[in-house]
């Protein structure tokens, strides 16, 4: 499976891991169970025992070791045996492996690759997901497609009009669509700036009474190695954003590879109106549910029936002026990836 690996991948939601509850998830085709030890800090190593190869999510916690459900083997966080409970108690001399794994930002992130782990990569863009003056709603969805499909539909957001409908975008919005793209550092920006246009339904509620035409900032930033921060605001006309008289919209989209056809999506959705609204959240996590869950996956799956195991840019598929992102973010992707097989790690 050829990804990115020197680099941090979103394992899960934090509070997902709780003392006494490992959690199993298969990352860039690799098995691994997470568990809280007592201190409160999380592990990761393999999951499964080197006995039998038995699972280790199918045993239980004892304390800050993994019992073997199967033959009764013990592993600390490191993935060394420290408990034999057979006749000698011989320890076996192999570990299994174990992982560098972070919580910043509410997310479990984990370390595939192997050199060092450096948490000082991970990105401060994300910081966002932690603030208290925000309101948030998040989710978790598994996805029959690799990720690279996901990160291209991000990538393009003109889909919404055909796949979303008014929810999300609105023929104001379309109509003035000429969106400016730029390479940076870590990733690919997307800057699109509209003029008195319709705002979309999921907003128009939040706006001051009265309010027919806005003036739309949009700002899609696709991070390596497959994460996307998606910032909305809408104004009054000649407003600048962020201020009280308009309403915005930041957003987290965290692609993990699960396998090269399976994905794990991580979403978080945070909005500086209407904080506090029971009512309001259950609304915007139901109408993001449905468009991400009900509309983008499903044709993603779809998508990738027809690919099979073929990656879509060597079936040489024809690009629209809209694919300019997902392809530079595509290319940027490939080139550290061949930089890191050639033992060349990009500053």
């Amino acid at each position: 499976m050829r990804i990115l690996r020197n680099c941090w991948y979103a394992a899960g939601w934090a509070d997902e891991v709780v003392t006494g509850a490992p959690l199993t998830r298969r990352i860039a085709g690799l098995p691994i169970l997470f568990f809280r030890r007592n201190d409160g800090e999380i592990s990761a190593i393999a999951d499964y025992c080197p006995h039998r190869f038995a699972p280790l999510h199918r045993g239980k916690q004892i304390g800050d070791h993994i019992r073997c459900g199967y033959h009764g083997l013990e592993f600390d966080g490191s993935g060394k045996c420290v408990h034999n409970p057979h006749k000698l108690g011989n320890l076996p001399g192999k570990t299994i492996p174990s992982y560098p794994v972070v919580s910043r930002y509410g997310v479990i992130w984990i370390w595939i690759g192997e050199n060092e782990a450096n948490p000082e990569l991970i990105n401060e863009e994300f910081g966002f997901l932690e603030d208290p003056k925000r309101a948030h709603v998040r989710g978790r969805f598994h996805v029959k497609a690799n990720y690279l499909l996901m990160l291209d539909n991000l990538m393009d957001i003109s889909h919404a009009l055909y796949l979303h409908g008014e929810a999300l975008m609105t023929e104001d919005l379309y109509k003035k669509y000429d969106p400016k793209v730029t390479d940076e550092i870590d990733g690919i920006k997307v800057t699109l700036e509209q003029h008195e246009i319709s705002a979309p339904l999921i907003f128009r509620a939040a706006l001051p009474e009265g309010t027919e035409k806005v003036d739309f900032y949009d700002y899609v930033k696709g991070l390596l190695p497959a994460n996307v921060s998606h910032d909305i605001a809408y104004t009054q006309l000649g407003q600048q954003p962020y201020l009280p008289s308009g309403v915005s919209s930041r957003s987290a989209h965290l692609f993990t590879p699960e396998t090269s056809c399976t994905t794990h999506y991580f979403f978080d959705n945070s909005r500086d109106f209407m904080i506090g609204d029971k009512k309001v959240d259950e609304r915007m996590l139901g109408v993001l549910t449905k468009a991400f869950g009900e509309e983008d996956i499903p044709m993603i799956e779809a998508q990738q029936k027809v690919l099979g195991e073929a990656d879509l840019m060597d079936l040489q598929p024809v690009l629209l002026v809209n694919d300019r992102a997902a392809v530079m973010t595509r290319r940027k992707l490939a080139k550290r990836i061949k930089e890191q097989e050639a033992g060349i790690e990009a500053a």
